[in-house]
């Protein structure tokens, strides 16, 4: 397993294998680990999921994108949730 504090350096060797292909399970593995304790965190986080995929197709081509657009369309309740998930990342999204 990788420890929280290291996911950043393991998204950024192997980003470019997980944004080849959405069903790697080992690698989706090892971000839904990482992942989970946030949505365990926030009462509100399932919630927030509704909003993920309603985006347009081009902001699947990279995770900075489809955080940036589900972030976009989250409320300001479930933002936290999002910003949260992109940090895990050391990826920016843009201020409230």
């Amino acid at each position: 397993p990788i420890p929280n504090d290291a996911l950043a350096a393991w998204y950024s060797d192997n980003r470019t294998r997980l944004e080849a292909s959405g069903t790697n399970r080992d690698l989706n593995l090892t971000v839904a680990v990482r992942m989970l304790p946030v949505f365990e965190k926030y009462s509100n986080s399932w919630a927030a999921v509704r909003s993920l995929n309603q985006g347009h197709a081009s902001e699947n081509e990279t995770f900075e994108r489809y955080l940036e657009g589900w972030f976009s369309r989250a409320s300001s309740r479930e933002r936290v949730i999002v910003r949260e998930i992109a940090t895990l990342f050391s990826l920016s999204l843009p201020e409230d």
